[in-house]
């Protein structure tokens, strides 16, 4: 092969490799440093906050950002280099000993659009729905749930929906819970599970689990299935089938969130972003995006 053979095949492959990472990153976001951790599903990654890079939790499932400090202070703002936003307000909570500076919660999340994909994020300020749908997104409507601005009883965090034995509720995405002692792990309130039992669904004790939570320390039951768990849309339109996963019940309602809901209600451990592969929370747009299986 002559040299100029060679030149235009490292061309050729040069440009493949940049198409397949413009597909990867579909909204043609800024890519956001991804900080590895073990095995660990939750994502971090690096962010200039009023001038200083750290590393930041992303968490979908807190209504409100923070930044960790050696003694609790009121809220703050604080500049932020994101599309859309500029400037932020943070918590200050005592958490010396915690790896990350702090915490960018669905308050923040809900102002750009972010692509979380194993390994990579991705931030935009908008993304076209014909995009989402020529790369194979399907789209669920986050109405009464995730929005630029807060509205209704619900904590404003995105959801999908789910079926397990026949009974639908919205779920919702916590990627801010380490799930990986028991991956994939689904939470679910005491009305879900009074529904499943009430439907015989086979359930299957499989012992305890002691979870860290607001009001400290706590141990709670878990339960595996031979029931299928199904991923939907709001309109029940299958997204995904999931064959093996751990439940595990929320039967506090001391810190909020779906243990203080009446309805049948849950919550997905972080390890499910890997399930889907890539997830695209678009509160402007009133979706969260995941591919079909």
């Amino acid at each position: 092969m002559t040299g100029a053979a060679i030149l235009r095949l490292a061309a050729c492959l040069l440009a493949f490799c940049a198409g397949a990472a413009r597909a990867r990153n579909v909204c043609e976001g800024e890519p956001l440093p991804v900080v590895a951790r073990g095995d660990d599903p939750t994502p971090r990654v690096l962010l200039d906050v009023d001038g200083r890079r750290d590393m930041f939790l992303l968490d979908t499932g807190a209504t409100q950002s923070t930044l960790w400090a050696p003694s609790a202070g009121p809220t703050r703002s604080a500049s932020l280099g994101l599309p859309n936003v500029q400037q932020a307000d943070f918590l200050q909570r005592s958490g010396a000993r915690h790896a990350a500076r702090g915490v960018i919660g669905a308050d923040v999340i809900a102002r750009f659009v972010l692509q979380l994909s194993p390994g990579e994020a991705y931030a935009a300020p908008a993304c076209a729905e014909g995009k989402l749908r020529a790369a194979g997104f399907a789209p669920i409507a986050q109405t009464g749930f995730f929005a630029r601005a807060a509205a209704g009883a619900r904590p404003n965090v995105p959801v999908v929906f789910v079926s397990l034995a026949g009974i639908r509720a919205y779920a919702q995405i916590d990627t801010g819970y380490d799930d990986r002692l028991l991956a994939p792990t689904i939470e679910i309130n005491p009305a879900f599970l009074a529904a499943l039992r009430a439907a015989h669904a086979p359930l299957v004790a499989a012992g305890k689990v002691k979870v860290a939570t607001c009001a400290g320390p706590q141990s709670r039951g878990v339960f595996t299935s031979a029931a299928p768990l199904d991923i939907t849309s709001e309109e029940g339109a299958p997204l995904r089938r999931i064959a093996r996963y751990n439940i595990v019940v929320k039967s506090d309602a001391a810190c909020g969130g779906v243990g203080a809901m009446a309805e049948p209600a849950a919550q997905l451990g972080a390890s499910f972003l890997r399930i889907f592969g890539a997830t695209v929370f678009d509160a402007g747009g009133g979706r969260v995006w995941i591919k079909r299986q």
